[in-house]
């Protein structure tokens, strides 16, 4: 309510300054109205006006008023007004300027610059400044929407790969516990990002038995413990960067020690990206509407 009325309080106060505000005209230099005559006047005339005028305009004869806030400058001004009126009406080269371009002084000319570098002005250097700016709209501008375009086109409104996003819609089954969920999320692309060059195959090994030690050694009833399935699908995994994503993933879930700087920093940097991808497959389990694979997804959120 009161935003209301502070925004129609401001209308209506803008609607009263429009009204009261004096419009500007702009004024024509008109010399018959600067010597108060009429144009219809003879030369004889004019010069008898302005004789007239010197008598009581000029500078010398005419003293400042204060409570007209008149200033010696003011006096100077009007009565270069006066002899420029004058001149206008009388003077040959004077009189053309003012019929031409309507000021005594003659043409007034309006220039408009651009702040260049003076190479780019250079004599000579038009020809380069032609082919960079043909290479920046005629190559660089395409190639910058081009590249904007197909970026967008590669990904989801969850910010994930539309490939990534077709791997884990794959992977989605009306009944998902935990780790069926750990799978989806791990077949993302993602992840190789992180995980490219050597890091693929670096410390598989070393993170694979530090794994299925602790798995083994946990009792089946731990819902972070991976189970015979899981470890069935790490075994068949031949892509080594979806192996190694899979196990880090679970390394991380059950908070596993691997003994090992490298493979510590690599676990701790995929999570991010996992918690990311589980958030866009949580959306495609919102849109199926079963309540296990989202109950599943809300759970590895957390553990993430």
């Amino acid at each position: 309510m009161l935003t209301a009325a502070t925004g129609w309080l401001t209308m209506a106060y803008m609607i009263y300054l429009m009204y009261v505000t004096a419009r500007s005209q702009p004024t024509v230099w008109n010399p018959y109205d600067i010597l108060d005559i009429g144009m219809s006047a003879s030369e004889k005339q004019i010069n008898s006006r302005y004789r007239k005028l010197s008598v009581t305009m000029h500078p010398d004869k005419r003293q400042p008023n204060p409570a007209l806030n008149e200033t010696v400058e003011s006096i100077n001004d009007a009565w270069v007004e006066i002899v420029k009126a004058y001149k206008a009406l009388t003077d040959e080269e004077i009189r053309n300027n003012y019929i031409q371009y309507g000021n005594p002084d003659g043409k007034q000319s309006t220039s408009f610059g651009i702040a260049l570098p003076s190479i780019l002005v250079a004599e000579g250097s038009g020809k380069y400044v032609l082919v960079f700016y043909g290479a920046l709209l005629g190559i660089g501008l395409p190639w910058l929407v081009g590249k904007w375009w197909y970026g967008m086109q590669k990904m989801t409104r969850e910010r994930v790969l539309v490939t990534s996003a077709g791997n884990m819609f794959t992977e989605y089954r009306e009944r998902m516990d935990d780790s069926d969920v750990v799978n989806a999320v791990s077949s993302a692309l993602e992840y190789r990002d992180v995980l490219h060059g050597t890091k693929e195959h670096s410390g598989l090994g070393k993170l694979e038995k530090l794994l299925l030690q602790a798995s083994e050694a946990s009792t089946e009833d731990e819902n972070s413990a991976m189970k015979p399935k899981d470890r069935k699908r790490l075994e068949d995994l031949d892509d080594p960067v979806r192996r190694k994503t899979f196990a880090m993933v679970w390394a991380y879930l059950t908070r596993l020690d691997l003994d090992d700087r490298t493979l510590e920093a690599e676990k701790y940097e995929l999570a991010p990206t996992a918690l990311q991808l589980n958030e866009a497959f949580l959306s495609i389990c919102l849109a199926y509407g079963f309540t296990a694979p989202v109950l599943s997804s809300y759970r590895l959120s957390q553990s993430l």
